[in-house]
């Protein structure tokens, strides 16, 4: 599937994108220009924050922790609000931990691992993400696929887009995970660690990740809705969800 016309172009960042534009099982289709999901903006240039502006959002939801949540933010003007709900422990976060190899499914334990540790805080932000869809969302985390492509794909599953299509729309960070990689191999300095040497599965997004952690949930916590409902997600939250962004 081709997710291409949903990405904006930035200078400074690589895996933003419009979460509508796709079909629904019940042939609805999900609204366009309403929510985004995306990565770092750490690197955003003055025409980035133009760009932003354009987009007419108002409410920024950071998934980031610690220092990298430090590293700059999607709310560029005064009539956006960045509300913080840090997913991980800041702790996980060490590079070298992150460069122990680990394979697809191994990476979906993970997933599995995070909605469960860290339900409160992707409940509340999806929560958010709903209240603030009239006014328009950013929400991110530093890659925009892992935490990023957990919520979404919640968001997706909620709004009743097929299981082919949220692993679709996983996937379609790889590409952009790619560029990402290429620019900062080019970049390198002497002695810093070679992207290219980590694991697939943290520097691109395998569907097969998405799949089998889809799967886990159903078979573990009655599905990824059934997930973030059992950490204060209600079905009005859902209905609202539904009303506001299903054309």
């Amino acid at each position: 599937m081709d997710f291409s016309h949903r990405f904006v172009d930035f200078e400074g960042a690589y895996n933003v994108r419009d979460l509508g534009g796709v079909p629904t099982n019940d042939g609805a289709t999900v609204r366009t220009g309403r929510v985004f999901r995306a990565d770092s903006p750490r690197a955003l240039t003055p025409g980035d924050r133009e760009v932003v502006v354009g987009l007419d959002v108002r409410l920024v939801v950071d998934l980031r922790s610690g220092d990298e949540a430090e590293e700059g933010s999607w709310a560029v003007a005064d009539h956006m609000e960045r509300r913080n709900f840090p997913v991980i422990d800041p702790a996980e976060l060490d590079p070298e931990a992150m460069r122990n190899h680990i394979d697809e499914a191994g990476f979906a334990d993970r997933y599995l691992r995070r909605l469960q540790v860290s339900g409160p805080a992707l409940a509340d932000a999806a929560r958010a993400v709903i209240r603030g869809v009239d006014g328009g969302v950013i929400f991110n985390c530093t890659a925009g696929k892992d935490r990023t492509g957990l919520l979404a794909a919640f968001l997706l599953t909620a709004l009743g887009v097929g299981r082919d299509v949220v692993v679709a729309d996983y996937e379609a960070s790889t590409e952009p995970m790619r560029r990402h990689v290429t620019d900062r191999v080019a970049e390198l300095a002497p002695g810093d660690p070679d992207p290219r040497s980590m694991p697939v599965v943290l520097v691109e997004a395998p569907a097969l990740v998405m799949e089998r952690t889809l799967d886990l949930a159903d078979e573990q916590l009655g599905g990824i809705v059934a997930s973030f409902q059992s950490h204060g997600v209600t079905d009005d939250d859902l209905a609202v969800l539904r009303d506001r962004l299903l054309d």
